[in-house]
């Protein structure tokens, strides 16, 4: 699907700057003299830890919704057997596939506890 090689494409980039702005925030701690400084840059690179993992993760599932064939984020409508599919083939939790689906995540877990008796 274009649309998810686009998505993919542009998560793909943004996930490439945010790693780069990280490991330059990196060498900037390194030659900062001042302690107090230090401190604050030390603070703001751990964000910078949390946006890297949140855009890796969602580079991940827009991957996985091109390698399957899905819309990535709009699958509202989408069958139990193939949330079962994805859940077994590349275990995700349900946050992750709900994230994948456009759905909330109490709603694949209903689904998920419901078709499999399972705790995602």
């Amino acid at each position: 699907m274009k649309q998810n090689s686009e998505t993919t494409k542009c998560l793909h980039e943004q996930l490439k700057a945010s790693r780069l702005a990280y490991r330059k925030h990196v060498l900037r701690i390194a030659h900062m003299p001042d302690n107090t400084a230090r401190v604050d840059a030390q603070e703001k690179l751990e964000g910078m830890e949390e946006t890297n993992k949140v855009l890796q993760e969602s580079y991940l599932l827009a991957t996985i919704a091109e390698e399957e064939d899905i819309l990535f984020g709009m699958n509202s409508d989408f069958d139990d057997l193939l949330l079962i599919q994805l859940w077994k083939k590349y275990e995700l939790n349900a946050r992750q596939l709900a994230q994948l689906f456009g759905v909330a995540s109490d709603v694949v877990y209903q689904r998920l506890k419901c078709v499999e008796g399972v705790k995602a």
